[in-house]
């Protein structure tokens, strides 16, 4: 599916994805299974509203049967379009979301352009929600998922008031973690990531990104400035994180 310039998407709310789940269907067999694939190319997406993913959720399993290995993961393709406003909420009574203000990811993500600004997260992720973790569902116990992020280009946050993006506690733009060692994984090859920030009220870090437990993370190019957080201003890390490339300045931290 490919959602063109002629689209706007605006103030839907879900449980998951306010706007869309892209998702996994297994019919009979692991290997009839349907996956998702879809790809943003100029749409304007705004004002959603969800506990995981404020616009979209974007799901993913990887099961071990054995000596059989089945990664079934959809796709979400981002080249072009505004993301603006989303807003992943946490459920007080439950205890539960807040994750991924435009996406919460569990299988393959890739941002190729676009701009995202204004969205916020009341817990993890002013953007995106990268996650790899265990997922008891009542086809598969054993089911895993395994969120693959790439990031080549596209503008995160701004200079001007009200475009950068927030999260309450980590990951301004992006956050990236793990249940498992290693397996979340996310690369920034490009984009801008300015003017975001982590708890701008309170206690947080990684005003762009966070790299949490268990997680992978490749910077090779992009600039990350002017973002803000009690710590890690720029980048927290907290698993394993090689930068070879990119410009990283003018963060500030408050501690």
């Amino acid at each position: 599916m490919c959602i063109n310039s002629n689209v706007t998407i605006n103030k839907n709310t879900s449980y998951y994805g306010g706007a869309i789940f892209n998702g996994v269907d297994v019919q009979t067999t692991l290997d009839n299974a349907y996956l998702g694939n879809i790809k943003i190319a100029g749409a304007t997406i705004s004002s959603n509203t969800a506990y995981f993913g404020g616009a979209v959720f974007n799901s993913g399993y990887y099961i071990d049967k054995g000596e059989d290995t089945y990664v079934l993961n959809t796709k979400f393709i981002v080249e072009s379009g505004s993301f603006t406003n989303n807003t992943a909420k946490h459920n007080t009574t439950s205890y539960i979301g807040g994750e991924g203000g435009v996406v919460y990811n569990e299988g393959e993500l890739t941002i190729n352009g676009g701009s995202f600004t204004g969205n916020t997260c009341e817990e993890f992720g002013g953007v995106i929600y990268n996650y790899s973790g265990r997922e008891k569902t009542d086809s598969f116990n054993d089911a895993k998922c395994f969120g693959v992020v790439s990031i080549t280009s596209g503008t995160f946050g701004g200079t001007q008031t009200g475009e950068g993006n927030t999260a309450e506690y980590m990951g301004g733009a992006v956050y990236n973690g793990s249940q498992f060692s290693k397996s979340a994984a996310l690369t920034i090859s490009g984009g801008s990531f300015v003017g975001n920030a982590a708890a701008p009220n309170g206690e947080g870090s990684g005003g762009a990104i966070a790299n949490d437990e268990n997680a992978t993370m490749l910077i090779s190019g992009g600039t990350i400035s002017d973002n803000t957080a009690m710590g890690g201003a720029g980048i927290v890390n907290l698993a394993d994180l090689t930068i070879t490339g990119g410009t990283i300045t003018n963060n500030t931290a408050s501690l």
